[in-house]
């Protein structure tokens, strides 16, 4: 029976097919999985490049082996590792990927090509160590996620929602995150030198130790962040909010810039 017709079925009945054909290769290859309920359905080792899977619930996909050495769709399948998924080129815009262990895996060439926008649902998945750089996160729900030691350099996060997101010693550096929603997030320790902040609610960030050298936090609000032992050589922090912030004289001594920003205690700077 047809791989797609089968899935069709529900996952209930594809999930006992699995059980009892093991070894079989799954070809889902350009298959319209499009608003697909996919809740916990086994598809380890199925080739899904090219599937439509914008709007699927993908939920419960543990994916946290290391997807580096995933072989292209092209070649034999017989050859692959069962126990990991390709989505080589695969569409997942608007998917929902709530909870989806992606820990340690290596993204990068995977996702290259893979469309992750619009609004994909990422809201409590857990991505530690993830290399997700190069990948397009734009207007993707965030929200909660563990990116700790992820590696986001390059990637597309405009208009993400990453409130509440566990980012600490994250590859945040150059990213565009002006605008964000980043409120209460955990960005201890994470790289965002030369990061746009422009605009973005940082609102009660945990930003101990980061880097933001050479960052731009042009109008960022930073009420009540706590910035302690963070590096701002060479920020910009013109117009910035940084009310009740956690920071010394010293460090934002060191700013580019800190003409019109409202500083800790309220004051107005010139």
């Amino acid at each position: 029976m047809e791989h797609l017709t089968l899935l069709r079925q529900g996952v209930k009945v594809w999930n006992q097919w699995r059980k009892e054909h093991p070894d079989e290769d799954i070809d889902l290859s350009g298959a319209n999985l499009s608003g697909a309920n996919l809740y916990k359905a086994k598809l380890s080792g199925a080739n899904l490049s090219g599937a439509d899977l914008s709007g699927a619930n993908l939920s419960g996909f543990d994916l946290s082996r290391d997807l580096s050495a995933i072989i292209p769709s092209e070649v034999d399948l017989s050859e692959k590792d069962h126990s990991e998924l390709e989505l080589s080129y695969a569409r997942i815009s608007e998917a929902i990927l709530s909870g989806i262990n992606l820990s340690g895996a290596t993204l990068d060439s995977i996702l290259s090509g893979v469309d992750m926008s619009s609004f994909a649902r990422l809201n409590e998945a857990i991505l530690s160590g993830a290399d997700l750089s190069r990948a397009d996160l734009s207007r993707a729900n965030l929200s909660r996620a563990n990116l700790s030691l992820a590696k986001l350099s390059g990637a597309d996060l405009s208009g993400a929602d990453l409130s509440e997101a566990n980012l600490y010693k994250a590859d945040l550096s150059g990213v565009d995150l002006s605008g964000n929603d980043l409120h209460f997030p955990k960005l201890s320790g994470a790289d965002l030198s030369g990061a746009d902040l422009s605009e973005t609610d940082l609102s009660e960030a945990n930003l101990l130790g980061a880097d933001l050298r050479r960052a731009d936090l042009r109008g960022a609000i930073l009420l009540g962040a706590n910035l302690s032992r963070v590096d701002l050589s060479g920020a910009d922090l013109s117009n910035a909010d940084l009310t009740k912030t956690r920071v010394t004289e010293e460090q934002l001594k060191k700013a580019k810039s800190l003409d019109l920003a409202t500083m800790p205690d309220g004051s107005k700077h010139p």
